[in-house]
């Protein structure tokens, strides 16, 4: 069973499902869709499985290339005029420019929140 963040899926549903759908069919396929489309939580998503729903998803990425054995990077997939590319978000390029390949992505976890005391 895939774990996916619950917190972030009812905000999906309460936010893209309008309310006079609620209780209904339309409803329901909706809800099997979007959990479809949450990411995994705590672990490396295979392109070949499932690709980030929206470009906004700036995404780690594992890539591998024909002179190193993996390497670590930070950027967003965008599927543009037909064309899917994944983006370095470092060198502000395209991965494929360099001859890297994507194979798994992961999205990047919540940002730490502040904690005051008193």
């Amino acid at each position: 069973m895939r774990l996916i963040d619950a917190d972030n899926l009812d905000r999906r549903i309460y936010e893209e499902i309008p309310i006079k759908e609620f209780g209904t069919v339309k409803r329901m396929a909706r809800i099997r869709e979007i959990i479809a489309e949450e990411p995994t939580v705590g672990g490396w998503i295979s392109v070949k499985e499932r690709l980030p729903t929206s470009i906004v998803n700036k995404v780690l990425v594992w890539l591998e290339h024909e002179d190193l054995n993996g390497y670590l990077g930070f950027g967003h997939y965008e599927k543009y005029k037909g064309q899917e590319i994944w983006y370095d978000l470092e060198h502000n390029e395209a991965f494929s420019i360099r001859g890297y390949a994507v194979t798994h992505w992961m999205p990047l976890p919540e940002p730490p929140k502040e904690v005051t005391e008193g």
